[in-house]
Formats: C-alpha cells, structure tokens, sequence
C-alpha cells in the first residue's frame, strides 16, 4: 500500500514539474517574440544632452545652460528637463513648426549649492519616451564653470 502510495506522489509530482516547464518555456518564446515585433515608428524617441557635460562644476547661485536635441521616427511632442528628480521645465514645439521629428530645448537653470542630478526626457506622438542618461553636475561657492 505505501508504495502505491509512493508511486502516486512521484507521477504527481512529476507531472506538475512538467507542467511548470511547459509554462516557463511558453512563457519564454511569448516574451522573445514580443520583443522582436518592431512596427514601423515604435521607437522611442532619442536625445542627446548637448550640454552641460557631466561632472562640470558651476558657481553656487549662477546659472547653467542645458542644451538637449530629441530626435524621432514620430513627432516629438515635448521635451521634460529634469534635475534631482523634479521637473524643472517642458518645452512643446510651436504649432508654427507643424509636425517635428528633429526638436532642440534650452533652457537657464539656477544652481544651488551640492550635486545635482541632470537628465531630459522626449516624449513623441506615439506616447514613446526616450530619456537621457542621468548625470551629476557640482555646484560650488566660487568655482568657475569648466
């Protein structure tokens, strides 16, 4: 009897360690093939800072330039300027300039004193977000900027 007993746990059990390996590999290939789907225009928007260059030291109190250019298969719909995790500034292209993929923001940023935390975010028509690497910039009394 406990080896009939024994040898029902066992089928069991093996049968749900083939189930749960069924489901993992199928889980897989559903996640390897959506992530090869590419339709045309589903790439989120790239954007490069053009300034300020990481590490770069700022006088406490005055203020740094930020340059970013958000490029995109879509129209880019905004620019978001980010530092220390807020949102600084958003800038949208004038209706002047009818659809954009090729979009640039500047913008003055006061400086306190420390280390700061500087990215920038392009949102395109699609809903598609492409965000900057963030960086550090210092900000010191009396320093002059690189």
């Amino acid at each position: 009897m406990s080896t009939r007993r024994f040898s029902r746990s066992c089928l069991g059990f093996a049968i749900l360690a083939l189930i749960v390996i069924l489901l993992g590999t199928l889980a897989i290939f559903i996640l390897r093939g959506a992530s090869k789907v590419n339709v045309e225009g589903s790439m989120p928007p790239t954007i490069i800072v053009n300034s300020p260059a990481a590490g770069e030291s700022i006088t406490t109190g005055s203020f740094l330039l930020a340059n970013v250019t958000a490029t995109g298969q879509n129209s880019i719909t905004r620019i978001e300027l980010w530092l220390d995790g807020a949102l600084l500034e958003t800038q949208i292209p004038g209706a002047e300039l009818g659809e954009v993929t090729t979009f640039y923001a500047t913008a003055s940023i006061q400086m306190t004193e420390g280390t700061h935390m500087f990215s920038a975010r392009a949102v395109d028509s699609m809903g598609l977000i492409g965000q900057s690497l963030p960086f550090t910039e210092q900000s010191k009394p009396g320093t002059s900027q690189n």
